[in-house]
């Protein structure tokens, strides 16, 4: 008897352990959850500034994230109208970045907290295979307000290597 509540408690301070070890750091799990907190800076609908050459207006809301440096990270957020000023709470999706001219432009794209997961996906990898026409349609709607072929060299991160830039 003694022998198995020794093996039985030798199991779980292993399982105990091996938890430990693979269990990430609270800033991400708290960024996993959804509490990252963004001004938003430009409704759907509106012209977004550095970018009106062509005086397209948005598909999606702009806001700010503010990095403990505090500097700020733009991300575009999408889903429905938010108003200027607000703030909301958003998951992580992507990060995606473009040159313009010489200059890099780096933008996290995400969802509003409030989106059903089945509706829109906070995984890159899902959302690449569900709405990958949504990523596109971002990439080009930036590449149509620089004109002349003036933003090029897309690159795209996942969720995981979003999260780690924003903390």
């Amino acid at each position: 008897m003694n022998r198995i509540i020794i093996h039985l408690s030798c199991f779980l301070l292993v399982i105990s352990a091996c938890n430990d070890v693979n269990k990430p750091n609270d800033s991400i799990v708290a960024s996993e959850q959804g509490n990252i907190q963004v001004k938003i800076t430009t409704s759907a609908g509106e012209v977004f500034e550095p970018f009106n050459d062509m005086g397209i207006p948005t598909f999606f809301n702009v806001g700010n994230i503010q990095l403990e440096n505090n500097a700020d990270l733009p991300t575009v957020v999408l889903g429905k109208r938010i108003k200027s000023g607000k703030n909301v709470t958003i998951k992580p999706i992507a990060l995606f970045s473009f040159l313009k001219d010489s200059i890099q432009y780096e933008y996290v794209l995400s969802k509003p907290y409030e989106i059903n997961e089945a509706t829109l996906s906070a995984d890159y990898d899902i959302f690449l295979t569900k709405h990958n026409n949504l990523k596109v349609t971002v990439e080009q709607w930036f590449k149509s307000q620089c004109g002349s072929h003036r933003c090029h060299d897309f690159t795209w991160k996942n969720t995981y290597k979003t999260l780690l830039e924003i903390d």
